[in-house]
């Protein structure tokens, strides 16, 4: 309203006049060119007459122009009036005119001036409209309105103020503002204040005071205002007291539902109709692993599996339809894998009575539902166990006397469970009538003394067969030690007591047919031992005779042989050296087969080592290289060992001739998650077609004039990893390599040499 009035002001100020004069004699007109332009009249060298400015006039001002101008023209009164002037284009101005009728020598004549207001008229429109809008907000408003000075003295004050606060409109307007608000929160007011000076505005909630003493919670809206030069405050006071008492209500209903919702066992959940969480309690948020803030706003599909959500979904729709409770068993994906959920699921509903969600019960019977599934397997087990063992459980009630069978023992004794009973008596009768009175005794002995039933007991089956059981009982007492049970199974082993007769006869059998063999071993172990003294006294004899003389007719009678003789001697002297060593090859062989073992830790790199150095030295220059890994040990027999590791380092050695440089290594492999010692060289190889041969006594894979040998190394090597009891095997490829793995499984006893 003031900055329209400042408006008007200042139109005024800058509209100019335009002077003119009327003469009334023959009616023309004189004006300056302000005039000209107001009205919009074409200053040409003749004055315009004044239908000419009438004829400019609002069609519904002219008449009262036209009259009013002929009064004061008549009446020599002053002229003033307001009215609207039309252009040629169609625009309306206001004009303010004014003039004073005047006499002279030559007549009468009008002088005047008129100006063009209409800033002015639409100023005065728009504050008029301005204040209408205003005073219509403020009685309208469903607020209380109070505007202040800069010093917080009320200037005015609206309808729902008066009624707020209960004092008059006069009683308010002068009134402090600090008057209406309570004591404890005058400060607060003050902080508002200085708020609307540095920032524009405020909204706070705090406590007023109403004439009677009355106090109302207010939700407060303030601006500063600044108007010219002057400083004001609209406040907006809304009454927030039922609103206040809602939310405490709301408050202590949250807190009642949270405090029941926490204090169950079970987890509990609120869903929406759209199947969106609302809120939950601490149990299901942890069984999802979050926290019930990152729970509430989230739909079922986003914190569970598709099939899951599909469900749950499923069951809120029928819950809300139906308006009604549902109980079902359901599977939930947890943090920590899936359970099995009892849910209860019940419609809710709000203030007003209406369905507006699901609430969610969850018990957790994962682990009942796995006794239960637990309790049933093993049930189906046990008699799957009785029958495939042809066992039968029972129990007798001492105070009563009653006896309860299992399908099994019904089973074994060939009885239907519909028509036969068991009572004491009754089971007296299906044994032999001479073990009744032995059944009897040991039966009062366990509830007197033992507490134990264990026999061997036979029976008539109804189909005639004579079966045997094997019986046994426990007695179950009190808290007070006093005997309520008898519990225990039968089963038939008429089977395993014909098995175990047998089995004593066969082993009776056994024992007789071992000692034959044992004896029969002996004398071939004595063959063995004559035909080795044979081998190494009778047999050595003749050898070296026949080398000896071979050699002595070549030093005595070679000048009389010729070439093909002296091949003829040579080839004779060959053929007992290699016989000779044959023997050795099969005495070796012997010792090893009948040898004691002395079992102990055998560092098996150190050996390797040893016999690497012995066989470099013994061919200087040789292009070798040994790769020994350290520390290699094996429980096995010492001398054995070294006879192991003689014959395969030898052997690599001798087939690695011509390699340049010829590599022998001697570590650990793994084979089929088994760990191996191996040797391995780059030397002639062999074709595995053959490999099965490598390993029998005087096979030979390569020619005899390539490499010397008698075939009995690799024999002598596996019947050591044997007596070991260990395992052998070979790999190679032609031209390209050779290994043989191995492995000792020491015995601790050196027992095996007699059996073999």
């Amino acid at each position: 309203m003031r900055q329209n009035e400042a408006r008007l002001k200042e139109a005024r100020q800058i509209a100019t006049p335009g002077d003119w004069e009327l003469e009334i004699s023959n009616g023309t007109l004189h004006g300056s060119a302000q005039f000209y332009r107001i009205f919009a009249l074409d200053p040409g060298p003749a004055d315009p007459p004044l239908s000419a400015l009438l004829t400019r006039v609002h069609a519904e001002d002219r008449e009262r122009v036209t009259e009013r101008l002929a009064a004061a023209c008549h009446e020599d009164d002053p002229w003033r009036d307001e009215f609207r002037l039309k252009r040629d284009d169609g625009t309306v101005r206001f004009i303010h005119a004014e003039g004073q009728v005047e006499r002279s020598d030559s007549g009468l004549r009008l002088v005047a001036f008129a100006q063009d207001v209409t800033a002015t008229v639409e100023a005065q429109r728009q504050l008029a409209a301005s204040e209408a809008k205003y005073r219509n907000l403020m009685e309208s408003a469903s607020d209380a309105i109070l505007l202040t000075d800069s010093s917080g003295h009320l200037l005015e004050a609206n309808a729902r103020a008066v009624a707020l606060f209960g004092y008059s409109e006069e009683e308010l307007l002068g009134m402090h503002a600090s008057a209406l608000h309570a004591p404890e929160d005058r400060a607060n007011v003050a902080h508002a204040f200085a708020e609307m000076a540095s920032k524009g505005r405020t909204v706070i909630e705090h406590i007023m005071l109403t004439r009677d003493g009355h106090r109302l919670a207010v939700e407060a809206s303030g601006s500063q205002v600044r108007i010219g030069d002057e400083l004001f405050y609209v406040g907006l006071f809304r009454d927030i007291s039922e609103r206040k008492r809602r939310e405490q209500e709301l408050r202590e209903r949250e807190h009642k539902y949270r405090t029941l919702m926490e204090s169950l066992p079970q987890a509990v959940a609120l869903k929406d109709r759209n199947a969106i969480y609302l809120s939950c309690n601490l149990n299901f948020a942890a069984l999802l692993g979050l926290a019930p803030e990152e729970v509430v706003g989230r739909s079922v599909e986003q914190l569970h599996p598709a099939h899951l959500a599909q469900q749950y979904r499923q069951g809120d729709r029928e819950v809300l339809q139906r308006a009604t409770t549902l109980v079902a068993e359901q599977e939930f994906a947890a943090r920590d894998g899936t359970r099995v959920m009892q849910v209860v699921s019940a419609p809710y509903r709000n203030d007003a009575g209406e369905l507006v969600g699901v609430l969610t019960v969850l018990w957790d019977v994962t682990a009942h539902k796995w006794a239960e599934e637990a309790l049933h397997s093993s049930e189906f087990h046990l008699a799957e166990a009785e029958y495939i063992a042809h066992l039968g459980s029972w129990e007798y009630d001492i105070e009563s006397g009653g006896i309860r069978w299992s399908d099994g023992l019904y089973r074994i004794f060939g009885l239907d469970p519909s028509r036969f009973h068991p009572t004491v008596e009754g089971v007296l009768e299906l044994v032999p009538l001479l073990s009744r009175q032995h059944l009897k005794e040991i039966l009062q002995r366990a509830l007197a003394d033992s507490g134990e039933i264990q026999l061997n007991q036979w029976i008539t089956h109804t189909d005639g067969t004579t079966r045997v059981l094997h019986l046994r009982g426990s007695l179950v007492r009190d808290e007070e030690g006093r005997p309520r049970r008898l519990l225990g199974i039968a089963q038939d082993i008429t089977e395993r007591d014909l098995i175990e007769r047998e089995l004593r006869q066969y082993r009776d059998n056994l024992e007789r047919l071992v000692e034959e063999r044992t004896e029969e071993l002996n004398a071939a172990n004595r063959e063995l031992e004559a035909f080795s003294y044979s081998v190494s006294h009778d047999l050595r004899g003749p050898l070296r005779a026949i080398n000896g003389f071979s050699q002595a007719l070549v030093e005595d009678c070679g000048e009389r042989l010729d070439d093909l003789g002296r091949d003829y001697l040579e080839r004779i002297a060959r053929a007992s050296r290699h016989m000779s060593e044959l023997i050795d090859g099969l005495l070796v062989l012997s010792r090893v087969i009948r040898r004691e073992l002395t079992i102990g830790e055998v560092n098996l790199s150190e050996i390797a080592e040893e016999i690497a150095r012995r066989l470099q030295s013994g061919e200087e220059g040789r292009p070798v290289t040994f790769r020994i890994q350290p520390n290699l040990t094996a429980r096995a027999d010492g001398n054995m060992a070294r006879l192991l590791m003689e014959n395969l380092l030898g052997n690599a050695w001798k087939f690695t001739a011509g390699r340049d440089p010829a590599v022998i290594e001697f570590g650990r492999t793994q084979h089929q998650g088994r760990d191996y010692f191996c040797v391995r060289d780059n030397g002639v190889g062999f074709d595995m077609r053959f490999v099965d041969k490598l390993f029998q006594p005087f096979q030979r894979l390569h020619a005899a004039d390539r490499f010397e040998g008698t075939g009995i190394g690799l024999a002598t090597v596996r019947r050591i990893i044997q007596r070991h009891g260990g395992e052998v095997w070979a790999e190679g490829e032609v031209e390209q390599f050779a290994a043989i793995h191995f492995s000792l499984s020491a015995q601790s006893e050196g027992t095996r040499a007699t059996a073999e």
